[in-house]
């Protein structure tokens, strides 16, 4: 593999948050998690998203805006495996080309080295605390994933961006509108949620801009304000059709 073998050689150094799970940090610049938990602000924003799809849709696809250290990816793995449905299809995008790589080697044991390796080790480790299923077990489901073409690594979403299918549940985990000013923009939000999501759809998000939320409404979403992780800044959930919230399904609040 002639992709760079260290995280300072593409641009990152590796953090360890508040509950012991790792995250990455652009050198120098914003880190992709709250210092105070990356696996428990994955749970927080994603995790409970990730699970109410599974139990609306026989057959969810996932659209994973950020990448980074696989967090949503395998948290949506955890979820298949515990809600016993393996039929749901993914795609995820990531700017970064070697952060794709990684995991692809990862996944299939490839070569990699050990500083890497046990990053992501840690990872799914944090993924699957407080469950009973093995590690290669979500790995071995991710890796198949890939192969059937049922998920698919992509490059950085861009407004030309096609999907393989309108996603029930987007992830939205860009860094943020300084880091990434293209994705947040109203006009692209907008045209973005139109094309890439489903009559029946969910969204989560750490961030609560008000374009962000303009362009929800714009799509016909039902927008919802939560508490962010941590003291952070409020996080923002959107939810269209079936998935909005009914006195019985809002305990995802």
């Amino acid at each position: 593999m002639n992709t760079p073998q260290t995280w300072s050689a593409i641009g990152f150094e590796v953090e360890i948050t508040g509950d012991g799970s790792p995250t990455l940090r652009l050198m120098p610049g914003e880190c992709m998690h709250h210092s105070g938990g990356a696996a428990e602000e994955t749970e927080l924003i994603y995790g409970r998203v990730i699970h109410r799809a599974f139990q609306e849709v026989s057959q969810p696809h996932f659209l994973s805006v950020g990448l980074g250290l696989g967090y949503v990816e395998m948290t949506a793995a955890r979820e298949a495996l515990l809600m016993h449905n393996l039929n749901f299809t993914m795609e995820s995008f990531e700017l970064v080309p070697e952060l794709r790589e990684y995991l692809k080697q990862w996944l299939k044991e490839g070569d990699l080295n050990p500083e890497i390796r046990s990053v992501y080790e840690q990872v799914l480790k944090y993924v699957l605390k407080d469950t009973a299923l093995a590690p290669q077990e979500l790995k071995s489901l991710l890796q198949n994933k890939l192969i059937s073409g049922d998920w698919r690594l992509q490059g950085p979403l861009v407004a030309e961006s096609l999907f393989m299918a309108k996603a029930h549940c987007l992830l939205f985990d860009a860094f943020s509108a300084k880091t990434s000013p293209d994705l947040w923009t109203e006009e692209f939000l907008i045209s973005f949620l139109n094309k890439a999501t489903a009559n029946d759809a969910v969204v989560s998000t750490y961030a609560s801009r008000g374009t962000l939320k303009r362009a929800f409404k714009a799509a016909e979403f039902a927008v919802e304000t939560h508490e962010g992780f941590k003291g952070k800044r409020n996080s923002t959930m959107a939810f269209k059709g079936l998935f909005i919230p009914t006195s019985e399904s809002a305990g995802i609040s």
